[in-house]
């Protein structure tokens, strides 16, 4: 009896020279991003990056070859693209803060002196 066999689909091959992506499958949505090219798209250090990824903020996927072994990160152009949208909800935590009222140094009578 034969089992039917399914096309595999191309291995995965590094490609970091177009900006850091390693295309796991065929399609360009397949293409998954290295810390660094997530940090280039936001704009923030690969240390910012990997703590998102440490409080599990990001979602990424560790493809190092043994788990012993140093950890290799990559998040997929869909997992960064809910990350921003969440973020972009995060209201600001401060508010402006209102400016001292400025006394009238030329009229030691102003109201600011007043009881």
């Amino acid at each position: 009896m034969s089992i039917p066999t399914q096309p595999h689909p191309e291995p995965a091959s590094a490609n970091f020279s177009d900006g850091g992506s390693l295309a796991v499958g065929t399609s360009e949505g397949d293409r998954l991003l290295t810390r660094p090219a997530v940090a280039r798209r936001c704009g923030v250090g690969v240390g910012t990056v990997q703590a998102w990824i440490d409080s599990g903020e990001l979602a990424a996927v560790n493809l190092a070859a043994d788990a012993r072994r140093k950890p290799r990160w990559f998040v997929s152009p869909a997992a960064l693209e809910d990350f921003l949208r969440r973020r972009a909800k995060v209201p600001a935590t401060t508010a402006p803060v209102p400016r001292r009222q400025q006394r009238d140094r030329r009229d030691p009578n102003s109201e600011l002196f007043r009881h």
